[in-house]
């Protein structure tokens, strides 16, 4: 079982009924990790969703044949975006290591227009994907809920795996009927934030209550190969008792990607042998990718293809379940220990446990 800083999470998705598939082995050997992000939706539109917004963008990395240890960013690269228009489109590195971004708020992939994406790393590989367009298949995006459950899952006690009982609730989205005649492969993933308040700060104080976003949480992704539509899809797990992230108020923004069927197979893929994202802890030897080795003696992971984007903000609040979840942070800071406590029991800035901490209001939280 994997296991984040810290983590309270554990997550179980349904893949769906999907066809065979056959993917090409390759040795294992040292790499270039490409995660691309390219869809119908420009940075001006996402931010309508509502969200911070997202550029076009492509993170590079350098991977070993070592299990569980974390790839390198690369810096210094030259990536860029053409169509099959003649138009380039250059990526720009962006304040974190290894992210580039398309920093044009209005670009988006385009209907009946193929794309490649290239990237030029000096002195040691050229790459370049193949031609990919938008996928045929469109769809609406449903409405987001939860059902209360209750699920055995694993627990460390006194440094044992043990098996307890653990209440929480199994989110859903509601997936529009399928009209067609083709299937519609669906990946679903997630952006969480919430508030977090210091115990010990004063009401009245500025650093009471802070928004955190990007914590280490959601890594996971569901997806479907849909036939037919008309029923919900699970798409996350989360635990309500001691969760201090759902003690005053939790938002997901769910991001709905139809994909071609060879984009869809990649991720599927990934899931299977990872339940993670590109990279999270295990290499991607042996996975189909789309990208080509032109120049340079270096293996290529990733898939790059656009995608159709739909996405729904979806909040959620203790106070919606049936039953109490009691908010522990004051107890849980002023228990006996050493050393002192935590500083984000008396400075929200300071919260320990990942994402980005700030005591500014995000401008599309809702009131």
């Amino acid at each position: 079982m994997r296991r984040y800083l810290k983590s309270i999470f554990l997550f179980a998705f349904i893949a769906g009924c999907v066809e065979p598939y056959d993917f090409e082995l390759e040795p294992q050997r040292t790499g270039i990790v490409i995660e691309a992000h390219l869809s119908d939706k420009s940075f001006n539109d996402t931010q309508l969703y509502p969200s911070d917004g997202q550029y076009p963008s492509v993170r590079l990395s350098r991977t070993t044949a070592v299990t569980n240890v974390r790839p390198v960013p690369i810096i210094g690269a030259l990536v860029h975006l053409q169509d099959d228009q003649g138009g380039i489109y250059p990526f720009e590195s962006s304040t974190e290591p290894g992210l580039y971004l398309l920093q044009d708020p209005e670009f988006k992939a385009a209907e009946g227009v193929r794309y490649k994406l290239r990237v030029h790393i000096e002195g040691e590989a050229e790459i370049e994907s193949s031609w990919e367009a938008l996928p045929e298949a469109q769809a609406s995006i449903g409405e987001v809920g939860f059902n209360e459950v209750t699920r055995p899952l694993y627990r460390y006690e006194a440094g044992k795996q043990v098996v307890r009982d653990v209440r929480g609730i199994e989110t859903y989205i509601t997936v529009p009927e399928n009209t067609g005649n083709d299937p519609v492969y669906y990946r679903w993933s997630f952006d969480p934030a919430f508030v977090f308040e210091a115990a010990l700060a004063s009401h009245i104080s500025p650093i009471k209550r802070c928004w955190v976003r990007n914590p280490p949480y959601l890594r996971e992704y569901a997806l479907r190969e849909d036939h037919t539509g008309g029923y919900r899809q699970p798409l996350f797990f989360m635990e309500t008792i001691r969760n201090h992230m759902i003690y005053n108020e939790f938002t997901v923004l769910v991001k709905q990607h139809i994909l071609s069927r060879d984009h869809f197979h990649f991720w599927r893929e990934m899931q299977e042998r990872n339940m993670g994202g590109l990279l999270q802890d295990t290499p991607p030897y042996n996975l189909k990718s789309n990208f080509t080795v032109v120049n340079g003696d270096v293996a290529a992971f990733g898939y790059f293809a656009p995608v159709r984007e739909l996405a729904v903000r979806w909040y959620f609040t203790r106070t919606e379940l049936s039953y109490t979840v009691e908010d522990t942070s004051r107890e849980d800071c002023l228990k006996p220990k050493m050393p002192p406590p935590a500083p984000q029991c008396e400075d929200c800035r300071d919260y320990e446990w990942g994402g980005t901490s700030t005591n500014v209001k995000p401008t599309w939280w809702r009131d």
